[in-house]
């Protein structure tokens, strides 16, 4: 019987340790992780990895301008562009855009000018919320159909912007498109 109480109480210990072990952390901030993007994700748009000691990378801050603020003001380019898991990015790196008030966006490649629209609204989501989040700010760019560019004619709604990053996603969960325009 003292055997069997023994194994008990270290049964107990051990179950109560694990539980320790798993529970949450609050020293840590809570929303240290939406300030920071995956490795992945930091990787695709240039930035050093979250363990890395390059302090060069800009700070990034929310904003409360709205996307056509930002957008209006400096020249953009894409840092990543997927689609499901299949990375876009490269498709895009000849080309820079500039953001019009009236609603026109340029594309540049390499002094090969390109217009298009732009628009920002309140997001539709047609087809249910997609399982990536959803947004009240929605926007969309129509490049026509001459690709690459008409790989972004859209509807996207704005999931995070910072002064220096616009992180767009697809309206429509079965494109699971996701962009980020950098300003540059």
């Amino acid at each position: 019987m003292k055997q069997y109480h023994v194994m008990l109480c270290a049964s107990v210990i051990i179950v109560s340790t694990a539980f320790v072990g798993c529970t949450k952390n609050t020293d840590v901030p809570a929303d240290l992780q939406t300030q920071q993007a995956s490795f992945a994700e930091r990787k695709a748009v240039g930035l050093p990895s979250a363990g890395s000691t390059n302090t060069a990378a800009p700070v990034q801050t929310a904003t409360p301008l709205t996307t056509a603020q930002l957008l209006t003001s400096g020249v953009w380019k894409v840092g990543s562009y997927m689609e499901g898991t299949q990375n876009g990015t490269s498709k895009f790196d000849k080309f820079t855009f500039t953001f019009s008030p009236n609603f026109t966006v340029t594309a540049n490649e390499n002094g090969t000018l390109t217009q298009g629209t732009w628009y920002e609204r309140v997001a539709i989501f047609y087809y249910g919320i997609p399982s990536y989040g959803s947004g009240p700010e929605g926007f969309g760019v129509s490049f026509g159909k001459t690709r690459p560019l008409s790989l972004l004619s859209k509807n996207l709604f704005c999931s995070k912007k910072t002064t220096t990053r616009i992180y767009l996603d697809s309206v429509n969960p079965a494109e699971d498109s996701h962009i980020v325009l950098v300003k540059m």
